[in-house]
């Protein structure tokens, strides 16, 4: 056969290898740093070096991998300039050139580290309990994000790119809002990454709020604002206020804006809502805050803060979904498929929707976690706590709370709680995760914005301060993620002889099989997806596995992606050397290369030899039996007889 690909490909690429990250003379908002490169035929292993600004005298330090992946995190400061170079090693020990940047002129590739922008630190209570990972927060109004290490060390931020985190998924994806001044709703949120590059943001057309997740469609769900006329109730304080301003104060005309809000759901294309909920068709305007100063706010605001919701979660087995309403004081569940409340969580109300959790006392709730038994993990803020649970100070909790669901709603009761200090008292935002060691990680605005790594035992283990002052740098939410990078792998193609171009390699024939081995860099254990063989593999972090691909044709394309970062997915081209038609004979019948020959392949031919079409080199080799370069029903036999033989 004529290798017209692999011609094509030598008159117009050159086989060398590239740098990939970081970019030469980028700026990075890090000291985390990932380095990646591309492989170099016939290397078992590679040498990084570091060194300060360009001074090669200056060595800063050299690590050695056997992946293409380098991740390190002890070495580098904010406001310092850095040269990096790696360089393969080969099976006799001999180093081969160094590996130049993209544009292929030089093999020093140079980045500078920003500014850090926080004042954080950390104070350890009890080390040998702490929960591994780092610290991701947002300061709201001061509009920036920042992550912190165990010591209270700044080791990522937002730069200038006024980027608020709401959360994430653990796997890498962040979500969170980006102040845009431009518009009317000025807080559109976003899906980001650690370059702090927008990936999707929404259009901005209602004012969006509070939180955002990604659905496994891969749409976003999201919360906006909600506003229709409603009643102004005449037994609320301020009735006689409202009706100096004329209005009837019956608690029955529609005359006063009630902000509710709505669930929303944008197609990740076209950001188009396909799918809503709204408080206003589902809750009772009979319910309401008639115990905080919602209403006092209304007067001077002008629009009542009915239900102020502020968190989202997202059970993907029951398809529900689970909303937090701030100034109702409510946590709801939601059948997705039909809209309807399953159940009400909370203070009961006239309405008498509530449907449990009457006695467990919390106001103002912020944040929810929704555990693998059903346990809710939130913040009780505790606006109302000295009103409806006789607290001698205003008192915000972590809150563990577990539900039973019943015929008429659910039950439901604490498992577990902590009572932060008065000082530590939350008005507004913070939120709760449960941690992988069983722990608790409490977040407040008190006190500067804190974090409380709490043990099941309320023993105190770690605790971050943020040196936040209110109202300019409110602590938004924080969590504890397992790294900066959760999830990073790298391809290693066993006996590669050539580089084509970019994710083009070629190999030498042997024995029928390509074998890759994944390195999973990142600190998840994830599943990694092969589509050409469709089994996933489960590599744990910081280790790797060996997988083997059948060669069926001369020129094979490979897909891998870890299972829950498929926008991570890795596309590589294979030409194989030395392919020859006796190869194809071997897996004769194999029309799509599945390494079965069954009635689909059958179809397949038969769709080639009933629509006229013309066959691929690889097709005319895996079916042409008997070799006279056409497609026709003496081979659709030969490939049944394989079947039924």
């Amino acid at each position: 056969m004529k290798k017209y690909f692999l011609s094509i490909l030598i008159l117009f690429t050159l086989s060398f290898s590239d740098v990939i990250a970081p970019e030469n003379g980028t700026t990075l908002n890090t000291t985390h740093i990932l380095f990646e490169w591309e492989q170099v035929p016939d290397a078992i292993s590679y040498c990084i070096t570091w060194i300060y600004g360009n001074n090669p005298e200056m060595l800063l330090g050299e690590e050695y991998t056997e992946s293409l992946i380098y991740i390190n995190t002890e070495i580098f400061d904010w406001e310092t300039s850095y040269v990096w170079h790696v360089q393969p090693i080969f099976s006799d020990g001999s180093t081969g050139s160094y590996i130049t940047n993209t544009d292929g002129t030089d093999h020093l590739n140079h980045f500078d580290i920003a500014t850090s922008r926080s004042n954080a630190y950390a104070i350890e209570h009890n080390p040998n309990e702490y929960s591994d990972g780092i610290t991701m927060f947002s300061s709201f109004f001061d509009y920036y994000s920042a992550a912190i290490d165990e010591n209270g060390n700044e080791i990522w931020n937002s730069g200038d790119e006024n980027i608020i985190f709401y959360n994430t998924d653990y796997f890498g994806q962040l979500f969170g809002a980006k102040l845009d001044n431009s518009s009317e709703n000025y807080l559109p949120v976003t899906e980001y990454n650690l370059h702090n590059q927008i990936l999707w943001q929404e259009l901005a057309e209602h004012f969006s709020h509070h939180d955002m997740l990604q659905l496994s469609n891969g749409n976003y769900l999201s919360i906006v604002e909600d506003i229709e006329d409603g009643p102004i109730p005449p037994d609320i304080p301020e009735a006689f206020l409202f009706q100096l301003l004329g209005y009837q104060v019956d608690g029955i005309t529609n005359e006063f804006p009630w902000v509710g809000d709505r669930i929303v759901e944008w197609d990740k294309d076209t950001k188009q809502e396909v799918w809503s909920w709204s408080t206003h068709d589902y809750f009772s305007k009979s319910d309401y805050d008639n115990i905080g100063s919602t209403w006092n706010a209304a007067f001077d605001g002008g629009r009542f803060d009915w239900t102020h919701a502020n968190a989202l979660a997202y059970s993907e087995e029951e398809n529900t979904i689970y909303f937090s309403s701030r100034h109702l004081s409510r946590i709801t569940k939601i059948d997705r498929n039909t809209g309807n409340i399953i159940w009400n969580l909370g203070m009961d109300m006239p309405s008498g929707d509530v449907h449990c959790g009457h006695n467990i006392g919390n106001s103002f709730q912020h944040s929810l976690q929704i555990l693998d038994n059903g346990n809710i993990i939130t913040l009780d803020n505790g606006n109302l706590s000295q009103q409806i649970n006789n607290a001698s100070y205003p008192t915000s909790r972590a809150l563990e709370i577990e539900i039973e669901e019943t015929d008429n709603g659910c039950n439901a009761s604490v498992v577990w709680s902590y009572d932060l200090p008065e000082e530590l008292f939350g008005f507004a935002s913070g939120n709760v995760q449960k941690l992988n060691n069983g722990n608790y990680l409490a977040t407040t605005v008190g006190n500067g914005g804190t974090s409380l790594e709490i043990t099941p035992n309320n023993e105190m283990v770690w605790e971050g301060k943020y040196n936040l002052s209110l109202p300019n740098g409110a602590v938004y939410r924080a969590n504890r993620i397992s790294s900066l990078y959760p999830v990073a792998f790298s391809i290693i193609i066993l006996d590669l002889t050539e580089i084509l171009g970019p994710d083009t390699y070629s190999i030498e024939y042997a024995d029928g099989y390509i074998d890759l081995i994944i390195y999973n860099d990142g600190s998840n254990d994830e599943m990694f997806c092969v589509e050409e063989i469709n089994p996933c593999y489960n590599i744990m972090a910081f280790s790797n596995y060996l997988i083997s691909i059948p060669i069926s044709s001369e020129n094979i394309s490979i897909n891998i992606y870890p299972l829950h970062r498929i926008d991570l997915l890795k596309s590589i081209n294979i030409y194989i050397n030395n392919f020859s038609e006796t190869d194809c004979l071997n897996n004769f019948g194999d029309i799509n290369s599945d390494n079965v020959v069954n009635v689909i392949d059958i179809i397949a031919l038969v769709n080639i030899v009933v629509g006229g079409y013309q066959p691929n080199e690889t097709q005319l080799c895996l079916a042409d039996s008997n070799s006279d370069g056409i497609l026709n029903v003496i081979d659709i036999i030969a490939i049944v007889n394989i079947i039924i033989g």
